[in-house]
C-alpha cells in the first residue's frame, strides 16, 4: 500500500551526516596512528641508541611515555573515538612541549605543535583546532618568557637556543599563522569530504527506500493478484458446481455454502421473490443461524426492508460499507457481528427473481473486484435457477405425458380386446402351437410386478425354472411371455434376451393394432360413403328415409333400424 512506503526524514539525514563524519574521521585517525606507530618505533629505537649510553633517563622516560600513549591510541579500539584523538593530540603536544622546553628554538618543536593543531582541527573540530592553536601560542610565549627571564635556563643544554624576544614573538606568530591556515584548509577539505560522503549515503539511503517501496508495491500487487486469482478460481468452482445441479434446493444450499467458504464471508443467504412479488423469502442460508432463519420463514418486504428488499425493488446492487451508518440496512438479531453487507439482484428474462446477500464482520469489506465477481456468480446462479425450474417443468410435463400415454395405451388395448371378443393366448407345446384359455400363476406375478419373474421348482428329481416376462408398451403391461426350462438355473443373458424380445414384441403388437384400427376405420368410411351415395341418389324425403334405414340395417347387420323425423 502507498501508506506503507518509507520517506527519508530530517532526523535520518542528521543521523547519516553524523555517522558519515565519524566514519571518515575514524578512518583518518587510524591511518595517522598506523603511520605514527611505525615512525615512532623507528624514532624510539634511534633515540634509545643515543640516550642510553649517556644515561639520560629523563629523556628516555619522556620518549617512553610518548610511545606508550601512542600505542594505547593505536590499538585501544575499544576506547571512544574522542578519547583516542585526545590521547594522540596529547602525545604530539607532549613531544612538541618537551622539544621547546629542552632545546628552545634550536629544534623542530614548532612542527610538533603544528601537528597538534592539525590533529585537533581535522579529527575533532575547527573549534578544537582554534583552541589548540591558542594553547600553542600561550605555551610558546610562556617558554620564551621562561628562558628570557632565566627561569628555564637550568634546563638548557649545549643544543638549546634561547634566542631573542623578537625570535620568540616571530615563532609564536609563525606557528599561529601556519596553524590557522592548516585549520582553515583541513577543515574545508574535511567538510567537503563529509558532504560528498553524506551525499553518497543519502543517495544510497534514497535508493534503499525506493527499493523497499518497490518491494512493498510488488508485494501489494502480488497479494492483490493472488487474491483476485483466488476469487476467480472460487467463482469458477462455484460456476462448475452450479452447472451440475438439477434440484433447486440442492442448488441453492450448496451454492450458498460454497460462496461463504471460498470467499470467507461471515454469512451468505439467497432470497427468492414470492408469487405475489411482495416479499423476498429466504430460501438458503449458511450455518446454524441460517437454519434458524429458514425455520421461521425469514422474509423481507420488497422495497421497504433491508438492502435485499432495496436491491430487488431497484434492480441494482446495494452495498453497506458500514451498516451502522446505512439507513436501509435491516439489523438482524441473529447476525450481530455484521459490519458490512452486499445484496445483488438475481435477474432472469428481464425480471428480478431474487437476491444474493453476503455479510462480513469487517467494515468496507467489499472491493470493486468482489462486486464484479459476485455479480457474475449471481447472474450464473439466476441462469441455473431458471434451468432447474425449466427442468422441473419439463420433468413434470414428461411425467404427465407418460401417464397420458400409459392411460391411452391401456384404454386402447382394453377397447381392442373387448371388440375382438376373444382371448389372445398361444402356447408352443411338443412342437405344436395351441390356443389356451388360462395362464399360470407366474403370469399374474409378472403382471403385478411389471418385471420379469424367475421361479425355480423341483418335483422329485426333476427341476424346472419358470420365467415370466411382461410385454410392456410405454411401461404399461400388455401381456406376458411365459417359459418353462427343464433346468435348475436360467442365465441372466437369457432373461435379458427375453426382455428385449418382449419389448420388440410390444412394438410389433402396437403396430398391428394400429393397422387393424386403420383398416376398420377405412371400412367404416367406405360403408358411410356407399350409404351416402345411395341416399344422395334419391330425390324425395320418403325415398331418402327408406334408403337410409335399409342401408344401415344391411351394412351394420342389425335386426331393426328406425329413421323418423320429429313433428315438434
Amino acid at each position: 500500500m502507498m501508506d506503507s512506503k518509507k520517506e527519508p526524514t530530517q532526523n535520518t539525514k542528521i543521523d547519516l551526516e553524523t555517522q558519515s563524519s565519524k566514519e571518515l574521521r575514524a578512518g583518518v585517525l587510524q591511518s595517522l596512528l598506523n603511520v605514527l606507530v611505525v615512525l615512532g618505533t623507528i624514532s624510539l629505537i634511534y633515540n634509545l641508541a643515543i640516550l642510553l649510553p649517556k644515561g639520560d633517563w629523563f629523556a628516555i622516560s619522556v620518549y617512553g611515555v610518548i610511545f606508550f600513549g601512542l600505542m594505547i591510541a593505536t590499538f585501544g579500539r575499544t576506547l571512544s573515538y574522542t578519547l583516542r584523538v585526545t590521547i594522540t593530540g596529547a602525545v604530539i603536544f607532549l613531544l612538541g612541549a618537551y622539544t621547546f622546553v629542552m632545546f628552545g628554538l634550536g629544534k623542530n618543536g614548532a612542527v610538533f605543535l603544528l601537528a597538534f593543531t592539525f590533529v585537533n582541527a581535522i579529527l575533532l573540530s575547527r573549534r578544537a583546532g582554534v583552541h589548540s592553536l591558542l594553547l600553542n601560542a600561550a605555551f610558546i610565549g610562556l617558554v620564551g618568557a621562561g628562558y628570557l627571564m632565566n627561569y628555564l635556563t637550568i634546563l638548557a643544554t649545549e643544543q638549546t637556543v634561547i634566542g631573542t624576544p623578537s625570535q620568540w614573538v616571530n615563532t609564536t606568530i609563525s606557528v599561529s599563522l601556519v596553524g590557522g591556515m592548516m585549520i582553515a584548509a583541513g577543515s574545508s577539505v574535511i567538510n567537503k569530504l563529509e558532504k560528498a560522503i553524506l551525499h553518497q549515503q543519502q543517495l544510497a539511503s534514497q535508493l534503499e527506500v525506493e527499493r523497499q517501496n518497490l518491494e512493498i508495491t510488488v508485494a501489494d500487487r502480488t497479494q492483490d493478484l493472488h487474491r483476485r486469482a483466488t476469487q476467480l478460481e472460487a467463482a469458477s468452482q462455484v460456476a462448475r458446481s452450479i452447472s451440475t445441479f438439477d434440484d433447486l434446493d440442492s442448488l441453492l444450499n450448496d451454492t450458498i455454502e460454497l460462496i461463504r467458504q471460498q470467499f470467507g464471508f461471515y454469512h451468505a443467504g439467497l432470497f427468492l421473490v414470492d408469487e405475489a412479488r411482495e416479499f423476498a423469502v429466504l430460501k438458503a442460508a449458511t450455518g446454524e443461524v441460517g437454519q434458524r432463519m429458514l425455520a421461521r420463514n425469514h422474509r423481507l418486504k420488497i422495497g421497504e426492508e433491508g438492502i435485499v428488499g432495496y436491491a430487488i425493488a431497484k434492480n441494482e446492487p446495494r452495498i453497506a460499507m458500514d451498516v451502522g451508518k446505512d439507513a436501509v440496512h435491516f439489523k438482524n438479531p441473529d447476525l450481530p457481528n455484521t459490519r458490512s453487507e452486499l445484496a445483488l439482484p438475481l435477474r432472469s428474462g428481464g425480471k428480478v427473481i431474487g437476491a444474493l446477500n453476503v455479510q462480513s464482520e469487517k467494515e468496507a469489506a467489499f472491493s470493486n473486484d468482489d462486486v464484479r465477481i459476485l455479480t457474475t456468480i449471481a447472474d450464473q446462479l439466476a441462469l441455473a435457477i431458471d434451468k432447474v425450474n425449466l427442468l422441473t417443468q419439463l420433468k413434470t410435463s414428461l411425467e404427465e405425458i407418460e401417464a397420458s400415454y400409459k392411460q391411452y395405451t391401456r384404454k386402447a388395448w382394453h377397447s381392442h380386446l373387448r371388440s375382438a371378443k376373444r382371448n389372445y393366448a398361444f402356447r408352443y407345446h411338443r412342437q405344436h402351437i395351441e390356443v389356451v384359455d388360462e395362464g399360470y400363476v407366474e403370469i399374474d406375478n409378472a403382471l403385478k410386478s411389471n418385471h420379469a419373474v424367475v421361479t425355480a421348482q423341483k418335483s422329485g428329481e426333476k427341476a424346472q425354472t419358470l420365467v415370466a416376462v411382461p410385454i410392456k408398451l410405454r411401461g404399461e403391461p400388455l401381456g406376458v411371455i411365459n417359459l418353462r426350462f427343464e433346468a435348475s438355473h436360467v442365465p441372466q443373458d437369457t432373461v435379458d434376451l427375453l426382455e428385449n424380445t418382449a419389448n420388440r414384441l410390444a412394438l410389433a403388437l402396437e403396430n398391428a393394432r394400429l393397422l387393424e384400427e386403420l383398416q376398420q376405420r377405412a371400412e367404416r368410411e367406405r360403408q358411410i360413403g356407399t350409404i351416402v351415395s345411395k341416399v344422395r341418389s334419391r330425390a324425395d324425403i320418403d325415398s331418402i328415409l327408406r334408403t337410409t334405414a335399409e342401408e344401415l340395417g344391411r351394412s351394420l347387420g342389425v335386426a331393426e333400424v328406425l329413421v323418423q323425423l320429429n313433428e315438434k
